[in-house]
């Protein structure tokens, strides 16, 4: 779905767009951002980055508002527009972005609150 901020969806290498995206964001970006948030905070935790990962959840959400593509060539199926906090999509979709985020945050804060990130 992420290669769709760059491609539509029939144009050749929108998987690999999407895919480079994510793991350069979700493997580098994302993660720097959390340390750095754990260090201006003075330490880490889960509950922490359960707020960080509300954050987190929130800012991709209305993220996807800017990347959604001005004329969509599809309303329905795969690779229509997201909406913000996919609003486009079902309850689930909605419930597992939600408990995702909420899960990475707090894994990185327990992480970082283990190996004593500290300011």
């Amino acid at each position: 779905m992420l290669g769709l901020s760059f491609l539509d969806p029939d144009q050749h290498g929108i998987k690999l767009a999407g895919s480079v995206w994510y793991f350069f964001t979700g493997g580098l970006v994302v993660p720097t951002l959390y340390w750095l948030g754990f260090r201006l905070m003075g330490m880490a935790g889960a509950r922490r980055g359960l707020a960080f990962g509300t954050v987190h959840y929130l800012a991709s959400g209305m993220l996807l508002v800017v990347s959604e593509p001005r004329y969509p060539k599809r309303r329905r199926g795969r690779g229509r527009p997201m909406g913000p906090l996919l609003s486009r999509y079902g309850a689930l979709e909605q419930a597992m972005n939600l408990l995702g985020h909420l899960g990475y945050g707090t894994l990185l804060g327990l992480t970082a609150a283990r190996r004593g990130t500290r300011a």
